[in-house]
């Protein structure tokens, strides 16, 4: 078993105009007491959450109220304006004010809930609760998923059984190139407060991209009934090359993205296996010779020994799923069938005969 956590994200709906002046209340007080205003009438255990966290606070800068674990309370009601009704401790009444919230996905019985957060966001306030609940680990698998995340491709997956791969990450590269362009433009303008403005929607939807992407992962896998493997990018920074290069390099969401799919795996009992990518894309995966690797728009790995012409990306990821094979036993789970016997012969032939960087099963996001 194993305890696994994660954020479920739900919009405050219907409010009262009574209640919303008393969130109001709770939630501005918050804000001037972060500012120094010690006269500030809160009620006392969100104020001890606030010296609790926030130890630095930015100038005009809102903080979301933190909410502890004993005092938010979750209760399915199934009324007119919302299935779900969650008590937020304030000062004003007494017992708390319970809202109607609507989650993104459903809040079962098994969750336990944890500290949470209340922000407001255009006058709307939003509240992110975390929960917990115990999770049955699967210990027999079919093949390897593995995943190679990168810059061209946020992430290309191989599944090692059948070769089949997928890239992910189009529209991803499409919006930050987007706020990239429109960041610059403003900057020379000097219009500083847009461009605040901008890269706070621009983090939003990168979140919501990168939760996409691990979502279709990570159902994949569970078609599969696969193990998924993923490559460490600790280091992978170190490895500029050029100015253009570093600044996608330095500013791409690796760790979120890593993050996202091993919690996604994890709350559906998915074991997620991390591996070193030391020279993963660099060596043939078929005999593991160092290949020569080309730019243009497909990045090609090229074998000098034994011929290989194979995609970049789906090099590394095949060479990460071989390299997760040996680690499988470490985390007590089995892998049955890694690569089938006479389908994966074949599938080795055709890829040794293909003369582009594109080979069998290759399907794009």
């Amino acid at each position: 078993m194993m305890r696994v956590q994660k954020t479920v994200k739900a919009k405050v709906v219907g409010l009262t105009n009574v209640k919303r002046q008393i969130l109001d209340y709770e939630y501005d007080g918050l804000q001037r007491f972060l500012q120094g205003d010690p006269s500030v009438e809160l009620y006392s255990a969100n104020k001890q959450q606030a010296q609790r966290f926030y130890h630095r606070v930015k100038l005009k800068h809102e903080y979301p109220l933190s909410i502890r674990k004993d005092l938010i309370r979750v209760e399915r009601r199934n009324t007119k304006i919302a299935r779900y009704w969650v008590r937020i401790p304030v000062r004003l009444r007494r017992g708390g004010v319970w809202v109607a919230v609507k989650p993104h996905c459903e809040i079962t019985a098994d969750f336990e809930i944890c500290g949470s957060k209340l922000l407001r966001r255009n006058g709307e306030y939003f509240l992110h609760l975390t929960v917990k609940r115990e999770v049955e680990l699967k210990t027999s698998y079919s093949s390897v998923l593995a995943i190679d995340l990168g810059i061209r491709h946020a992430a290309c997956s191989v599944d090692t059984r059948s070769g089949e791969t997928h890239f992910y990450g189009r529209e991803l590269r499409r919006v930050r190139g987007h706020y990239f362009h429109l960041r610059r433009k403003l900057g020379r303008k000097k219009l500083l407060k847009v461009v605040k403005r901008i890269g706070a929607k621009e983090s939003r939807t990168t979140n919501d991209q990168l939760h996409k992407i691990a979502k279709v992962i990570v159902d994949e896998a569970e078609r599969l009934n696969a193990l998924i493997a993923i490559g460490n990018t600790k280091d992978i920074r170190r490895n500029g090359r050029g100015r253009r290069f570093n600044r996608k390099l330095n500013s791409w969401p690796f760790w979120k993205l890593r993050q996202c799919i091993e919690y996604k795996a994890n709350w559906r009992g998915i074991v997620v296996v991390e591996v070193s990518e030391a020279y993963t894309s660099q060596l043939c995966w078929r005999c593991g010779t160092i290949g020569i690797r080309s730019g243009g728009r497909h990045g090609l790995f090229e074998c000098p020994r034994c011929g290989l012409k194979e995609n970049a990306d789906r090099n590394g990821a095949f060479n990460i799923g071989r390299r997760a094979l040996g680690q499988v036993s470490k985390v007590g789970a089995v892998v049955s069938q890694p690569v089938t016997g006479a389908l994966g012969q074949r599938w080795l032939g055709n890829v040794a005969q293909c003369p582009t960087s594109e080979a069998p099963h290759f399907s794009a996001e």
